[in-house]
């Protein structure tokens, strides 16, 4: 079982998920949920693409096999009949929001996959959620199991997968393996535990971005979560979002990537136009697309820049039937993006 398809929604998820709206954070006590750790047996420390992210392996039962690219790791039994794969991604996703990113890549092989079972669990100290898929590749059902976590340094999916009937066999194996899944980064702050002080008409991103913004006109929500600031405006007609990540894409294809990521979230996306600008002195993509949430017609006009250090996208969403009326400040928030240099 390969799952390439969520390795790449990994890496193109924050734009996804700022258009769906803050996720829910997890809120059950981790006092309660049963607590894990990597086996005697696994001595062997295999680092993946996220820095603080390793997996411990007993060599005896798994061999790592080529990879599919720098964001995966496979692995498969000894014996020949379950594998594994490690996705990593830059993006720290809420661990809740994973359990359906995951199925969503799954459907894209198998539109009937569906989640048979799902948990909480503290594994080597930190808490992930444990999955549990019915999937069906090539005729011949498979069953797969996983652990999936989302921190600071990004997020990272671990699954195991068998033949249906084999993977009863195989099961303590697969957990075993799971159990070796070591995570040293932060936690992700949730929106009810992230204390969060706006200051009016400006908005500091890093410290070489920023966006300045009417705060008579614009109020930054509360509840935005890290990297992903969520803004309101004087009616519920419009909105806005700033959105950075880690990754260094090449500014030629920025518009294949932002389509692609919106469309995670709303299929109907479709780029209008896309054209380099240059806001306040900076090269950058000014894209207008279309779209549809909840069956209501939507543009989204956003700026967008890349460099070395990652990505920063400043977007404005508003009803098809009002975006004319409120052009003009809606340019005159993304205008107020800025990169130092």
């Amino acid at each position: 079982m390969h799952f390439r398809t969520v390795a790449a929604i990994l890496l193109i998820a924050p734009f996804a998920y700022s258009q769906a709206g803050p996720s829910k954070p997890i809120t059950s006590s981790t006092s309660q949920l049963r607590s894990y750790t990597k086996a005697p047996t696994a001595k062997t420390r295999i680092k993946t693409s996220l820095e603080n992210v390793v997996i411990w392996v007993d060599e005896t039962k798994w061999k790592q096999e080529k990879s599919d690219g720098p964001h995966m790791l496979n692995l498969s039994h000894v014996n020949g009949d379950a594998w594994a794969v490690v996705m990593a991604g830059p993006i720290g996703l809420p661990t809740d929001t994973l359990p359906n990113l995951l199925l969503r890549g799954t459907k894209e092989a198998d539109r009937n996959a569906k989640i048979t079972f799902e948990d909480k669990r503290i594994v080597n100290g930190r808490q992930v959620a444990a999955v549990k898929l019915s999937i069906l590749s090539e005729g011949v059902p498979f069953t797969a199991f996983g652990y999936l976590h989302g921190g600071s340094a990004g997020s990272v999916m671990v699954v195991g997968s068998s033949v249906e009937n084999q993977f009863a066999k195989h099961l303590d194996d697969i957990t075993e393996l799971l159990n070796g899944l070591e995570i040293t980064d932060l936690e992700l702050r949730s929106s009810a535990n992230r204390e969060i002080v706006p200051t009016p008409g400006m908005l500091s991103i890093t410290p070489s971005t920023s966006v300045m913004y009417d705060h008579k006109k614009w109020k930054q929500d509360l509840s935005s979560e890290d990297d992903s600031y969520t803004f309101s405006y004087l009616t519920d007609d419009v909105s806005a979002v700033v959105i950075s990540n880690r990754l260094p894409i090449p500014l030629d294809i920025v518009p294949g990537f932002v389509l692609a990521g919106f469309q995670t979230a709303d299929p109907t996306a479709t780029i209008l136009s896309k054209e380099k600008r240059s806001v306040n002195g900076t090269e950058m993509w000014f894209i207008k697309m279309d779209g549809h949430v909840d069956n209501v017609p939507l543009t989204y006009w956003g700026y967008f820049y890349t460099s070395k250090d990652g990505m920063v996208g400043a977007i404005t969403i508003s009803r098809k039937t009002a975006s004319s009326e409120y052009e003009k400040d809606r340019m005159e928030f993304l205008n107020g993006l800025r990169i130092s240099h």
